[in-house]
């Protein structure tokens, strides 16, 4: 669903006005994705989700990624683990700073 409000939120906002959100068919949105440029590459994918097949979210992580490599996207790397970016850190330090000088300063006054 986030990524029909993302690429084509216009006409799912329009569908939604038609009907409640509660009483919409997997078909009306599988309309939606099969005339929008973007998302007819992905699909299968949708139909998939929509109709729950994938059990679970690394499954469909894992075919959304399968199927963006197939058709020439480029997808984002796989993060990776215990690095923390420089500047996060002191931003962090610099935050817990600010917090201990102002607790200083409200318990002198």
């Amino acid at each position: 669903m986030l990524w029909l409000h993302v690429v084509d939120g216009a006409r799912l906002r329009r569908l939604s006005t038609e009907q409640l959100p509660q009483i919409r068919q997997p078909s009306d949105l599988m309309t939606l994705v099969r005339t929008n440029v973007k998302l007819k590459p992905f699909e299968s994918w949708f139909k998939q989700a929509i109709h729950g097949y994938f059990t679970s979210s690394d499954e469909a992580c894992a075919a959304w990624h399968q199927l963006a490599i197939q058709n020439g996207r480029r997808t984002l790397s796989p993060p990776v683990q215990g690095t923390t970016p420089g500047w996060l850190k002191g931003v962090f330090i610099a935050s817990i700073a600010m917090l201990c000088s102002t607790l200083y300063f409200m318990i002198k006054s």
